[in-house]
């Protein structure tokens, strides 16, 4: 009878913990789609504390604190921010190896990390990035946000200067097979799949640019600034694309 009692109270308890845990991710993901990132931090850091390995969790995690890092004046704060994430991505990648969101989430984090550095630095985050990317689309290959860094990483590989280019050819033993044109097919399927990702727009604009058919990218950006902001740097990206709208035509 003991053992029977302690077995539902037992059970019970987890029932209530399940649902505790279940309730602070709704109000995160809430807090995320208001606008409110950094409150929704906070909360999926309270999930990951209740439930160290709790998937969406450690990837919200990762992903926010990449978001909120980017915005940050002081690069002291952000290069810690990224470190956080790339902490959580981590552990996310250890712990869920097959899952596409754990490769999606690492390739971002190695992505902003790459944009911090220059030359060799730079370079030697490269080969990660495409790897992980390459590996979520295979997983999934609807996952829109890897293929959105799929065309980020031919656009800035194209985009690499001479000293980056001598690195990557060593870190490669040659030219990686990169361009704009590869590129923009990355960048077209990442909007096939999410027709809102904003920031996928204005990276398509950008490397039709590159590939000096500027009616196509000024088509985009129309695209783009009638399109609903669905987060916090929507508006920014936005007036980046006004900035070009105004320059290329």
């Amino acid at each position: 009878m003991k053992y029977l009692i302690a077995l539902l109270i037992c059970c019970f308890s987890n029932m209530l913990f399940g649902q505790d845990i279940e309730k602070l991710l709704q109000e995160a993901h809430t807090l995320e789609v208001t606008f409110k990132e950094k409150a929704a931090l906070e909360k999926y850091i309270e999930v990951q504390r209740l439930q160290p390995l709790n998937q969406t969790a450690l990837y919200k995690c990762a992903e926010l604190l990449g978001k909120i890092g980017a915005r940050e004046k002081s690069t002291i704060i952000r290069d810690k921010k990224y470190s956080n994430a790339l902490a959580f991505s981590t552990m996310l990648l250890k712990n869920y190896p097959n899952s596409d969101l754990a490769h999606e989430s690492m390739s971002i984090v190695l992505g902003r990390l790459a944009l911090t550095k220059s030359g060799k630095e730079k370079v030697d985050y490269v080969k990660g990035i495409k790897q992980h990317a390459e590996q979520a689309v295979k997983i999934n290959a609807n996952n829109f946000k890897a293929w959105h860094v799929l065309g980020r990483w031919h656009y800035e590989v194209s985009n690499l200067n001479f000293i980056e280019t001598t690195a990557i050819r060593l870190l490669f033993g040659g030219m990686p097979n990169a361009s704009y044109n590869l590129a923009v097919k990355a960048f077209e399927k990442a909007a096939e799949i999410n027709e809102k990702f904003c920031l996928n727009f204005l990276e398509l604009a950008k490397s039709y640019h590159k590939l000096d058919q500027n009616k196509k990218a000024i088509s985009i950006l129309k695209q783009l600034m009638n399109l609903p902001n669905t987060n916090e740097d929507d508006p920014e990206i936005k007036q980046k694309a006004l900035g070009y709208l105004k320059s290329w035509n």
